[in-house]
């Protein structure tokens, strides 16, 4: 009889086949879910001051973002459809000469059809599109 209290725990974890233990976890779980709140706060762009250059105006530096170029032995200037000249200690924007290349055409751009031809002009300046550039006419 004693024989048989000692073994009734061990029968009756044989027989349901558990112990309080935590169970292990699912084989081959590789993928984990994990779920991030997070706020967003989307605020708008504060408004550019735009200054309108005339051909012949300087400034003092370039604007951000400008582009160096070289034609013809001399260096120029670009940025959104002005090209600029080094002049003292300034920049002074000047016309483009024709042949200049630009990869971009610049914001506001028209687009002026005759006959087969397409020009696009901006301001002061006249483009055609050749081998994806479009080089000043």
């Amino acid at each position: 009889m004693k024989a048989l209290r000692l073994m009734t725990p061990f029968l009756a974890v044989v027989i349901t086949g558990s112990v309080d233990a935590d169970p292990l976890p699912p084989a081959h779980s590789h993928h984990k879910t994990v779920v991030v709140k997070r706020e967003v706060v989307v605020q708008p762009t504060p408004l550019r001051s735009v200054v309108a250059l005339a051909l012949g105006d300087t400034v003092t530096r370039l604007p951000v973002g400008h582009l160096r170029l070289e034609h013809r032995g001399q260096a120029y200037f670009y940025h959104d459809g002005l090209f600029y000249q080094r002049q003292g200690r300034g920049f002074v924007v000047v016309r483009p000469v024709a042949g200049m290349r630009i990869s971009k055409l610049p914001r506001g751009y028209t687009t002026v059809r005759t006959g087969n031809t397409v020009i696009y002009r901006y301001r002061h300046s006249s483009y055609r599109r050749v081998n994806g550039f479009y080089v000043v006419v």
